[in-house]
């Protein structure tokens, strides 16, 4: 990930895939995300539901991925 940790891709298409759906692209798998959530997906693991809205999706040091509010990202220095 670059030093600033300010750059994630912004993947637009007129269909509904999913998030693993762009596996195989490589700059897919190099930078951070952002996805939309429409409040009906729950956490993996969880009963919980994520809220409405966009989060920047990144790998998980553990495997996986791990998702954080945009704005939240916006304003991580």
């Amino acid at each position: 990930m670059p030093k600033s940790g300010k750059i994630a891709i912004f993947p637009m298409n007129d269909t509904d895939l999913s998030d693993d759906d762009y596996s195989g692209n490589e700059y897919m798998e190099l930078y951070p995300s952002i996805v939309y959530r429409d409040g009906t997906t729950k956490y993996k693991g969880s009963q919980n539901y994520i809220e409405k809205g966009l989060y920047v999706r990144n790998k998980s040091e553990f495997g996986g991925y791990e998702i954080e509010p945009f704005e939240e990202w916006l304003d991580r220095r």
